[in-house]
């Protein structure tokens, strides 16, 4: 046996397992997402966060009791994606898988919005956990070595069940045998008069419903009551459900609950161990594993460019428009008013605040217009364009801050 030099404790293995099922849960809503609908939802842990948001508020804003509260903050978690999936996912149905991906980032955004407009919680304090379960009330000492607090116990109780419950619908209930006639093939499903688009908001909806109960279960590690609406607990968390969701071939709910504990294991012992200073590198290394994964496993060969393609082909121009004097110089006139109002621009901004907001939105556009070559030269999609220019800002800061090398156009100093 190799010794890497870790302490490994019944306390770590057990609160990395809690942990661990936490992401599992969400992985396994994210799975069958995917699965049913092809469609890679990057909302999911984001409409989870609306749910932490609502059952903050309900419950120290308007003190709701805390079961009612949170049974009514994982409605509006699943009610929340069952319009996501009839307003925007039904109605590009039929688009490439592309869009509908870049589709679920705005929801992203909008389900942050949704939250960070709730009413504010002005009371102080942890996280929501039922009365007999908070950190005063309830302290349980399994051994000399093992404790078990409410938070922890209450993830034990609900994840597994909430798993089981899962598994029996999927594989005991006619709706559950639908979803998974559909996973397995839709064109089949459909000859046996299944209604894909049915199963899609279905699915949808128990998705949202995983994320609000599994987010809801993390919050009290990660938040306090009042940051509950802004707290960003989609993105990294997201990292760790692709991990785990890759690992499980985007298949096994199984696998993917197995990998979710090994994974939170993982993350204690390695964070356990490790200088303070460190410690975020397990973000890396989770990073790191995913490129292999999907480098080594998860490309398939024949996967159909048409579903993942950025969209239709364009029909071409009729031929009796294309000699139109107006339609041939349609694109130059497209840039003639928009370098025209660009030019103009400049005499009405008479405040520093205004010539702020502007630069930031040049900015903004100068990162979108380097998505736009990629995506149309190179026929790829980049999420990653913001992150170079940040390599390229924070490289700026540090050689003009500690290399006192001077950069042109310092004039805005």
């Amino acid at each position: 046996m190799i010794d890497i030099g870790w302490e490994i404790s019944q306390q770590d293995l057990f609160s990395g397992s809690v942990q661990g099922l936490i992401v599992a849960a969400l992985a396994a809503g994210f799975v069958l997402i995917y699965r049913s609908t092809g469609v890679l939802n990057f909302a999911h842990a984001e409409i989870g966060s609306f749910g932490v948001a609502l059952m903050a508020m309900l419950t120290f804003r308007y003190d709701v009791p805390y079961w009612l509260a949170f049974f009514l903050s994982i409605g509006a978690a699943a009610g929340f994606a069952m319009v996501t999936e009839l307003v925007v996912v039904r109605r590009l149905f039929n688009s490439p898988r592309l869009v509908l991906f870049i589709a679920t980032l705005g929801v992203a955004q909008l389900a942050i919005f949704a939250s960070i407009e709730l009413p504010d919680v002005s009371r102080p304090g942890p996280f929501p956990l039922p009365p007999k379960l908070t950190a005063q009330e309830f302290r349980w000492e399994v051994t000399d070595h093992l404790r078990i607090g409410g938070r922890e116990l209450l993830v034990v109780i609900v994840v597994p069940l909430v798993i089981v419950i899962l598994a029996l619908f999927l594989g005991r209930t006619r709706y559950g045998l639908a979803i998974r006639a559909s996973a397995d093939n839709s064109d089949t499903g459909r000859l046996f008069g299944i209604s894909v688009r049915r199963v899609s908001t279905m699915v949808w909806t128990i998705g949202g419903a995983l994320a609000g109960v599994t987010l809801i279960l993390l919050a009290p590690f990660r938040v306090s009551a009042a940051d509950a609406g802004t707290a960003s607990l989609g993105p990294g968390l997201l990292l760790r459900v692709l991990l785990v969701a890759l690992i499980a071939r985007m298949r096994s709910l199984w696998v993917t609950l197995i990998a979710g504990i090994g994974l939170g294991i993982f993350q204690r012992l390695f964070q356990g161990n490790v200088d303070r200073d460190i410690r975020e590198a397990v973000d890396v290394i989770f990073f790191i594993a995913i490129l292999v994964i999907t480098v080594l496993f998860a490309r398939r060969a024949t996967e159909d460019e048409g579903e993942w393609s950025l969209s239709p082909k364009v029909k071409a121009i009729p031929e009796r428009l294309r000699n139109l004097w107006y339609i041939r110089n349609l694109s130059r006139f497209g840039f003639a008013a928009l370098f025209g109002g660009l030019a103009l621009l400049g005499l009405f901004l008479t405040k520093n605040s205004n010539l702020y907001t502007w630069t930031r939105i040049l900015g903004f556009a100068l990162v979108a217009l380097s998505v736009s070559m990629l995506t149309g030269w190179a026929g790829q999609l980049s999420l990653g364009q913001f992150a170079f220019a940040g390599v390229g800002a924070l490289t700026v800061v540090a050689l003009t801050e500690n290399g006192d090398i001077p950069i042109p156009f310092d004039w805005w100093d």
